[in-house]
Formats: structure tokens, C-alpha cells, sequence
């Protein structure tokens, strides 16, 4: 474990959200169709805390005042505040075992630091030795003891900025950000999320996690050409294979899990690195007639299928999002006509035609995200926002043959895994111990 030189145990003004990030590290090399070859620089996402804290008093703002100025430029301890948990029976001096409401869907990690909390004044800090769902062993034994309920943070060992502003309101009140970016630990038993709870199409993952649609889905065009132009003449080049598509979501999650779900997902892609199927979250097809479950066609409204969407890439498959909540993914085979498609297999579902004004079929995209971090902004502990962008990827899709990469990376008491699928297609992926 590295060594702090002091720690901000202030809590933050929860009256703006505290956003925290997770970032990977992604190298890509484009060839001129627009596909891509990707490679893993990170083995374990780098972390960091933004939030505002206030002081509400001369006595707080002189504490971050002697803090700022004499440990500025060191390594410090700083809460994961959205991550508190309790004691639930009291810990005693001498003890080494913590009983903790609970350890899950919080940094709480093998080798990291922790904090026993009841005031900035009033705290006991160590290295956690283990960790069960709802038990923390420590390295070394308590030096106090602990009442039940007393609040127990997973801690973020931090540098800052080398230039601070603590914005004066009064002669003693005041407010600052807080901008901590974590410092390199190698004694950490990192934890990586992984995709294993997430539903699978054709052996490769899919976010089926439903966005907040209220607050709108945004998709992007791109297809970029070349136009010459000579006295007048024109002469239109595009290399690209077709047009791709940009989608941004935000996902409104209530719940430490729900939230960690979105986190476990971006890190079993690394990123950018792996990619996945993502629905457009869009009625891009409406379906017209009742659906049985042992049905192969669907009767659709004419949306010009032929002309604009048949094509190896972005029409050729769907998903199909039923009343109930369930999710079922199909690759469009043919089209028989304008309001009619075809399916690969039976849709395994049925919905009636009372029900179709309830069911929401888009086209399913393989995907990666579209930036190595990912923030959730903290509203409260529970309550989440978080904003993914998706970029569609170039592939034969329906031959992809999912195979599974696994990195791994040792050292000291440090180890790290992750696991992506990757394809056969002309985008490919690379995995590289950084």
C-alpha cells in the first residue's frame, strides 16, 4: 500500500452529485474501409472522485486550509463517499474482523485502504487483509473501539492538482472541488466487473440494459467521403463500407447494483477495447400483426426495407423488446416484401395485438463503446447517472465466431483479469499488459 500522506474527511455537499469515473486506456489503428484493430493498454481501469466540498465554518476552512498547504503535492486518502457501509455490531480494540452492512457493489478491494469514520476528528484507518460480502478482515489489529452503525468507507489513494482555489463566501465559510485521480498502487487485488450476468447473442454480450427514455436517446450519421471537385465537376469517393451510427443513452439507475451492472459491463470491454451488441433503443421496425412464439415472419409497417436497410451490416438484426421486460435478439434472414421479414429462427416469444403498441423493436448493432471512461454521477448513494456512447463496429456479424481472450497480470500481491469476446471479422482485438 502506498503511503498517505493525509486525508480530506470532509464530506461533500451532496446538494451537486459527486461523479465518479472508471478509465481503460485504448489503442486503435483504422484502415481506410473504416474497420479497425484494437489493443488493451490498461489491465485494471484507473479511478477518480470529483466533488464539491464546503466548508461551513472558519474551523472546517482553516482544516482544508493547513491540509492544502502543508500535503498539497503528496498522495492523499480520500472516501469514496457513494460507497458508505456500517458496522453492524460493535468493533472492539484488538479485534481484526469488521461485520459491515455490506462489502458488494463498492470499491472495497484486497491490499486497499479503509476507513473507520464518525467525524473528520474522530477516525481509524488501515489495509484490508479480506473481504466477504459482509465482513473485512484487517491487517492489523483495531486501535479503538467502534460503535455499531459507525460509518466504514473503502479509501482512494489520490493525488490533486498542483493548483487548488477554496472559493471564500464569508470570512470563514467557503468551497472547493475536489478533483482526485488515483495514484498507482501495485499491492491491490484489483476488481474488474465482467459481463457473465449479462444475456449472450451468437456468444458475444448484450446491453440490454434499458436506458432512461425520457431523457432522450441520441444517434448520430457518419460516413465520411471524399469530394473532388474540378471547373464545376464533381467526383463524390467514400471508402467507408456504409454509414455508422453514434448512440448516446443516459441510464437513470436506482440501487447500488443496477449501477454497478453499467460499471461491470464497461469493464469487461476494457473500454473501447471489446465490443457487444447494443439495441438502438429506437421503434426502428413496427411490427403490424400478433406474434406467436413458434413464428419466423413478423408483418411489419413498410419502412422501405429493400431500398435502404438490407445490408450486411446495420439492418440485419433486431431486437426485440417485449411488454414484460424480456429481451429477444434475431438476425433479419429475408424480406419477402415491404411489410414482411423474415427471421432466422422462431421468435420464442408471443405478443398479442393488444400488446404491440408496448413492444419496442430496434435494430441491434455490434458495437463498442466509444470512450475508455465512463462516469456516474452520484446523486445520492443509491441513486446513479450514467452516460454511455456506443459506436457501431464493421463486421460480418452473423459469421462471427465468439472466441474468449483473458489477460492476466501478476505482480506482488496484484492480479488482474478481464475477459472480451473477440471475432474473425475485419475488427479485431488485442490485448496488451500495461
Amino acid at each position: 500500500m502506498l503511503t498517505i500522506a493525509d486525508y480530506l474527511l470532509i464530506s461533500p455537499d451532496w446538494g451537486e452529485p459527486i461523479s465518479y469515473s472508471r478509465r481503460w486506456q485504448t489503442a486503435i489503428q483504422n484502415v481506410i474501409t473504416g474497420a479497425e484493430k484494437r489493443a488493451a493498454l490498461f489491465t485494471w481501469p484507473r479511478r477518480s472522485l470529483s466533488y464539491i466540498l464546503q466548508a461551513m465554518s472558519a474551523a472546517e476552512s482553516n482544516y482544508v486550509k493547513r491540509k492544502l498547504f502543508k500535503n498539497l503535492h503528496n498522495i492523499w486518502g480520500i472516501p469514496f463517499w457513494q460507497d458508505r457501509t456500517t458496522l453492524s455490531v460493535q468493533a472492539d480494540a484488538g479485534q481484526a474482523i469488521l461485520q459491515v452492512g455490506s462489502t458488494e457493489n463498492r470499491n472495497f478491494e484486497i491490499g486497499a485502504p479503509y476507513i473507520i469514520q464518525e467525524s473528520e476528528a474522530s477516525y481509524e484507518t488501515g489495509e484490508i487483509s479480506d473481504l466477504t460480502a459482509t465482513q473485512i478482515t484487517v491487517k492489523s489489529n483495531l486501535n479503538n473501539t467502534w460503535a455499531a452503525g459507525t460509518d466504514v468507507y473503502p479509501v482512494l489513494q489520490a493525488r490533486l492538482q498542483p493548483t487548488q482555489k477554496l472559493g471564500m463566501i464569508t470570512a470563514g465559510i467557503g468551497d472547493i472541488r475536489i478533483e482526485a485521480k488515483e495514484a498507482f498502487d501495485s499491492g491491490i487485488t484489483r476488481y474488474i466487473g465482467d459481463a457473465s450476468d449479462f444475456d449472450t447473442y451468437k456468444g458475444i454480450p448484450v446491453f440490454g440494459i434499458e436506458p432512461d427514455l425520457a431523457d432522450g436517446v441520441v444517434q448520430g450519421f457518419s460516413h465520411p467521403y471524399k469530394l473532388l471537385q474540378f471547373f464545376g465537376s464533381e467526383y463524390l469517393h467514400s471508402n467507408t463500407l456504409e454509414t455508422g451510427f453514434r448512440i448516446s443513452a443516459k441510464f437513470f439507475e436506482t440501487g447500488k447494483a443496477p449501477i454497478w451492472d453499467v460499471l461491470d459491463f464497461f469493464d469487461a470491454m476494457m473500454g473501447r477495447h471489446g465490443h457487444f451488441w447494443f439495441p438502438s433503443w429506437q421503434s426502428d421496425i413496427v411490427v403490424t400483426g400478433a406474434i406467436a412464439a413458434t413464428d419466423t415472419q413478423l408483418t411489419i409497417e413498410d419502412i422501405d426495407y429493400d431500398s435502404y436497410w438490407a445490408n450486411p451490416y446495420v439492418g440485419r438484426y433486431i431486437y426485440l423488446l417485449f411488454p414484460d421486460g424480456i429481451g429477444v435478439c434475431r438476425r433479419i434472414m429475408g424480406h419477402p416484401s415491404d411489410t414482411v421479414i423474415t427471421l432466422e429462427e422462431a421468435v420464442g416469444k408471443a405478443c398479442s395485438a393488444d400488446e404491440l403498441d408496448s413492444l419496442l423493436v430496434s435494430f441491434l448493432h455490434l458495437s463498442r463503446f466509444d470512450a475508455d471512461e465512463i462516469k456516474t454521477e452520484y446523486i445520492s448513494e443509491d441513486l446513479g447517472e450514467i452516460k454511455v456512447r456506443a459506436k457501431t463496429i464493421y463486421s460480418e456479424a452473423a459469421e462471427t465466431v465468439a472466441t474468449t481472450t483473458t489477460t492476466t497480470t501478476t505482480s506482488s500481491s496484484t492480479s488482474s483479469s478481464s475477459s472480451t469476446a473477440s471475432t474473425t471479422s475485419s475488427s479485431s482485438t488485442t490485448s496488451t499488459t500495461a
